[in-house]
């Protein structure tokens, strides 16, 4: 599927759901760039995870980047959409592949009750504001969010 399909079901002519794309996008530059920045990432994801363990997961993110890097995305399942085209599982993998900029990312569609597509959470600007992100860093992402759309849409 197109990477700008998913992207225009996830809201760009209302308020964007998947900030915490952006958040990964930043994530994976600083560790391309050999960065060892991650405070963004861990404080979204300690408010999303209870247990978030930061560094464990950045060990993960890692060897996730190094397989898109070498083009060998494919060795992963297709990411999880709700039947509405809205991301339900493989974000970090759509990070990646919005990163390297890669056109087309394989996709399932998940039979899934309408009732669990409502109670999805988003991921907008609301999200981060209700979770102590300052506006400093929530500008931070609307910048790499218009930078991703420029790409893409």
């Amino acid at each position: 599927m197109k990477i700008s399909t998913i992207l225009i079901n996830e809201g760009i002519k209302k308020e964007f759901n998947r900030l915490d794309l952006c958040v990964n996008y930043i994530t994976i530059d600083n560790i391309i760039n050999s960065k060892e920045d991650y405070y963004l990432y861990g404080k979204m994801h300690e408010k999303r995870i209870q247990s978030f363990n930061t560094q464990k997961r950045i060990i993960s993110f890692k060897k996730l980047i190094k397989i898109f890097k070498e083009k060998n995305e494919n060795l992963f399942p297709p990411i999880g959409l709700y039947k509405n085209g809205t991301i339900k599982d493989g974000a970090h993998r759509l990070s990646c592949a919005i990163y390297f900029k890669n056109k087309d990312i394989k996709v399932t569609i998940q039979d899934i009750p309408i009732k669990e597509m409502q109670m999805q959470k988003g991921y907008g600007i609301s999200w981060f504001k209700e979770n102590d992100f300052t506006e400093n860093e929530i500008e931070q992402l609307k910048k790499i969010q218009v930078e991703i759309f420029k790409n893409y849409v």
